[in-house]
This record gives C-alpha cells, structure tokens and sequence, in this order.
C-alpha cells in the first residue's frame, strides 16, 4: 500500500500539462475534424497511461494571431508546461505530439507545406539588416527550399500549422507575442522574437503533415514533383548547414 503510494505521489510530481489549442476559421473540413478526433483519442489513452496531461482549447471565428495569443496565455494561467497547437486545415498524424515532445527543444515543428501553388515547405531563413529611413532593425525571410530530408534540422522560422512551444518561451517573451502590424506572418514574427530572446527554433522533416487545400492535399511528395526537386538536387547539391546560417548585412 505504501509503495503504491509512493508512486502516485511520484507520478503527480512528474505530471507534464500541455494546453492544445485549435485556432479555427469557422469552415473546418471532414477531413480535418475526422484527424482531430483521432488525435484526440491517441492523446486520450496517452494521458491515461502515463504522466501528461491534456487540456484543450478551441477558438472559432477569430483573427488566428489574436487566438495564438489567447491560447499562450491560457498556458500560462493553467501553469502548462507546453503549448501544442494545430490548426483546423491539417492532416496529422495521431501522434504527433509525442513524436515532437521527443525532442526536448524549445521550438519545434513537423514538416508542413504551403496551400497553394508551389507549395513551398514553410521554414525559412531570416536575413536581418538596418533600415536607415526607419532607423530599426528588419528581417526578411528565404523559404528552405533544399531542406535537409527525414532529420531535425535548426532555422530561423517554421510555419505553426502544427507547433510545439515550451512554456518557458511564451515566459520570457514580451507580450504581444502574435499580433503585430509586421507584414510577415504572426508564426514567422513568433520564430523571430523567440531567437532574439535567446531561444532555437527546429523542424522535424521525417514528422510530415498536409495541408488541406482545394482541391489537393499538400504533402512532401506534391512538393518534390511540382518543384522538380530530385532535378534540383543533383543540381544544387544537398543542404548544408551553413545554408541556414544567419548573415550580418549591418554596415
């Protein structure tokens, strides 16, 4: 009886909350709805049977920034200890958190795919430079096209069409942390403002997930013979980690 207790009381202590938040836009698709509850049910024996703790949080018919933003601080006001969020137009596989917790970093995302024509793999390199008009500082973005294939790779940015973010993170970031008159998306800004507080940002290329378009479903084998990759690749040669590597343009 007393050990028993013990490890109860042990596995309380290691308890691992995570807050999944689902922005939605109010058109939410069979398909999608059909991968959430199987997500839902992988998450739900998941937490049955080991030390997590799921809680989940929807938000419809919401400027998708400002729904990023509640769901971070609905984070921190349940004390999770992890933010996982997907949007309402992805295909992913049921377990998915699980396979991005594995990597214990601070940012990380699966490989995910613009909607439309070229669907461009949505993690980038961010260029910053001086603006003497303006007299602040700027980043521009440079889609990896090349990425390095089936790893966990570090760059600048990722798309949140599915993201894993230590709460630790939305901590120590300035509030507001999505929403902004910056052109650039609220999930690329979020990349940015991460890194310059001092946190990585990963994509897992051998975790893949598609993106719901019309009328086709955007995944890396739609990617690779739209772009002529394999053609691309005996060309340019495969990816290199200097790739990625952020240039100074400062004078």
């Amino acid at each position: 009886m007393g050990n028993n207790s013990n490890m109860e009381s042990q596995e309380r202590k290691e308890e691992i909350r995570v807050l999944v938040g689902i922005p939605r836009a109010g058109f939410t698709q069979v398909e999608a709805v059909d991968n959430q509850v199987d997500m839902a049910s992988f998450l739900g024996r998941l937490e049955a049977t080991s030390h997590f703790k799921f809680y989940w949080a929807t938000i419809g018919r919401l400027f998708v920034a400002k729904a990023r933003e509640e769901f971070a601080e609905y984070t921190i006001k349940m004390d999770c200890h992890y933010l996982f969020m997907v949007d309402d137009d992805m295909i992913c596989p049921p377990n998915l958190f699980l396979e991005l917790y594995k990597h214990n970093v601070d940012v990380v995302a699966p490989l995910a795919f613009q909607r439309r024509e070229p669907y461009y793999p949505v993690c980038y390199v961010q260029r910053e430079g001086w603006d003497p008009a303006r007299k602040e500082r700027y980043f521009a973005n440079e889609i990896i096209k090349n990425y390095p294939k089936n790893k966990l790779f570090e760059c600048d940015a990722v798309g949140f069409g599915a993201v894993l973010i230590k709460r630790r993170v939305l901590d120590k970031m300035v509030r507001p942390r999505f929403m902004s008159t910056n052109p650039s998306g609220e999930d690329i800004l979020f990349c940015y403002q991460a890194r310059q507080a001092g946190f990585k940002i990963f994509m897992d290329t051998s975790i893949k997930i598609a993106h719901l378009g019309p009328p086709v479903i955007v995944d890396e084998n739609l990617y690779e013979k739209f772009n002529n990759m394999d053609d691309k690749r005996k060309y340019y040669g495969e990816f290199m980690e200097h790739d990625i590597r952020e240039v100074d343009t400062d004078e």
